[in-house]
C-alpha cells in the first residue's frame, strides 16, 4: 500500500490542510476543499493522479486546531467503513 505522508507542523487553517491534501493527492486545478469534494475524487472520481489503495499519514498534529481537526475526522468518517476491495482502501492515520 503507497503511503502518503502530510505534515501538519505549519497549517493555521483549514485551506493549509486542503490544499497539502490536494497537491500530496495530485488533484485537478480547480479540485474543491469540501470533504465531499474529496469524497469524490478520493473513492468515486479517480480524477487524483494517485489512486487506492493508499494510506495518508498526518504527522504533527497535535497544535492543529479544533476546526482542522473535525474537517480530517469527518472525511475519515466519510470513508466507506469496510472495503469490499483492498485495492480500493484508502485509510488516515494522525501521528501527535
Amino acid at each position: 500500500m503507497r503511503v502518503i505522508e502530510l505534515d501538519a507542523q505549519s497549517w493555521k487553517i483549514y485551506e493549509d490542510y486542503a490544499g497539502a491534501l490536494r497537491t500530496a493527492l495530485g488533484s485537478p486545478k480547480g479540485h474543491g476543499s469540501s470533504v465531499n469534494a474529496f469524497i469524490d475524487s478520493m473513492v468515486y472520481g479517480g480524477m487524483n493522479e494517485i489512486n487506492p489503495p493508499y494510506k495518508i499519514i498526518i504527522k504533527n498534529t497535535k497544535n492543529l486546531s479544533k476546526d482542522i481537526i473535525e474537517e480530517i475526522e469527518a472525511l475519515k468518517k466519510s470513508l466507506p467503513q469496510s472495503w469490499t476491495n483492498e485495492e480500493d482502501e484508502i485509510k488516515i492515520i494522525l501521528e501527535p
